[in-house]
């Protein structure tokens, strides 16, 4: 939004946020510049019982990707119909265990607040995930860095925060497959809404659309956003 009011000349995040962001914000675009892609994955303690519902997990996405059921989750939550994206968090059937999902609701529209209950694109295929397999979820709603020890400490039985698999995850914890391959992009003003997507040849060219010198870049944080910093 610092963007669509003028005070950056653009902003690097990804590319679904963007977009989710470009829904709400008539004067937001977006250029894409063929940065390396992130896989958005679910991380399990490294332990049997994260390794058994890291491989059931799996099982589960490959299913729904087969099925094109991971496109149709993603046409709902990047489309406008706002009346059906709600989630319901199952209980567990009767011998089923409940599992403690960790998640920080702050990334629309993978997981947000929206009429004061948790929601988004992950929040409704853990749900559905949950509602196959017969077990509860009971979703904790935390701070970033309590997601990631709490998942290595074994406080939560698996965590959905828009996490990529980056090498430190994978050597502390088991991850699931990548049900979300996500590229970064720029989000720019624009004052023609019906141009919502522009293509850059390289981040050179990315940063020469937008036209002037000393253009102030944000920047989303963690390890993946230093890469496309460093390219910069």
């Amino acid at each position: 939004y610092l963007v669509a009011n003028g005070k950056l000349d653009g902003f690097v995040n990804d590319e679904p946020i963007i977009r989710y962001a470009a829904l709400q914000n008539p004067n937001l675009g977006y250029i894409h510049a063929g940065f390396e892609p992130m896989d958005v994955v679910a991380v399990f303690p490294k332990n049997e019982k994260g390794r058994k519902l890291r491989d059931e997990m799996n099982v589960f996405i490959e299913k729904y990707r087969a099925a094109g059921l991971l496109d149709s989750i993603d046409q709902l939550w990047l489309g406008n119909d706002e009346t059906r994206k709600v989630v319901n968090f199952p209980k567990a059937k009767e011998g089923m265990p409940t599992l403690k999902m960790a998640t920080n609701a702050t990334t629309a529209p993978f997981e947000y607040i929206k009429d004061g209950r948790i929601v988004g694109y992950e929040m409704d295929l853990m749900a559905r995930f949950a509602t196959e397999m017969g077990y509860g979820l009971d979703v904790h709603n935390v701070e970033f860095e309590s997601v990631i020890l709490g998942i290595e400490t074994g406080i939560y039985d698996f965590a959905a925060a828009t996490l990529s698999a980056t090498p430190a995850f994978k050597e502390k914890n088991y991850l699931s497959n990548a049900f979300y391959v996500s590229e970064c992009v720029m989000a720019v003003q624009i004052l023609d809404a019906q141009k919502t997507q522009q293509v850059a040849k390289s981040p050179e060219e990315m940063i020469e659309s937008l036209n002037r010198d000393g253009a102030k870049i944000g920047l989303g944080t963690g390890s993946a956003f230093e890469k496309v910093l460093d390219t910069f």
